[in-house]
């Protein structure tokens, strides 16, 4: 799906931790996933979402239509004298 694309690209395509598609879409029926070399993505048909697996740990990517989570605010160092 072009979920699943958006997701591989925002990962790093082929330099980013999956590596290459090892195999084509796999439909089932509540998901669709896709393998890649060192893991697999998974889009969720129900609620848009798009899982990365890496080593059997599974991790929700945020959706494009969803800003990304903030982690950490700071404010720069003027230099006031």
């Amino acid at each position: 799906t072009g979920a699943i694309y958006e997701a591989w690209g925002t990962l790093g395509f082929e330099r980013g931790a999956l590596g290459l598609p090892t195999s084509g879409e796999i439909q089932e029926p509540l998901w669709i996933k896709q393998n890649f070399q060192h893991g697999t993505l998974n889009f969720d048909r129900e609620t848009g979402a798009v899982t990365r697996v890496i080593d059997g740990v599974p991790l929700e990517l945020p959706r494009p239509d969803q800003s990304p989570v903030q982690l950490e605010r700071f404010t720069p160092i003027s230099n006031q004298a």
